[in-house]
């Protein structure tokens, strides 16, 4: 009996945990600001909306987790979304930082390479040391 309360108390505390995780919500997002304020570059505009699909297709839903990374993260280099600052690591690394909430978030290696790419044609330069 001891091993059934036990085991039960503890699927409550998973459940707990696994549900209040927090996640980015972008799904209602209309409008992006695009920022790359890096070099001799001085970009700020605001993304197409056929690139806003894309962009929350690949952030939407994404788990939010604290720590303290090595990668680069510049709030001058970040897409804004609903007041939300996504910091773009500026070397090859698959972790954006949410600036707003000082969590950081993964996005798959195809993601990353997908994302970045299409910020090229804004005029992004990765890496950018």
């Amino acid at each position: 009996m001891m091993k059934k309360i036990i085991f039960l108390v503890m699927c409550f505390i998973l459940s707990i945990s696994v549900c209040s995780c927090a996640v980015v919500d972008i799904s209602d997002s209309t409008t992006a600001e695009l920022r790359f304020i890096h070099g001799d570059k001085n970009i700020e505009t605001e993304m197409s909306a056929e690139d806003l699909s894309v962009v929350t297709e690949i952030l939407n839903g994404k788990v939010l987790y604290s720590e303290n990374l090595s990668c680069g993260f510049s709030k001058d280099i970040a897409v804004v979304i609903d007041n939300q600052t996504f910091c773009l690591a500026c070397d090859d690394c698959a972790t954006i930082y949410l600036l707003e909430e000082d969590k950081y978030f993964n996005i798959s290696e195809e993601e990353n390479a997908k994302l970045k790419q299409m910020l090229t044609l804004y005029g992004f330069d990765f890496p950018c040391y």
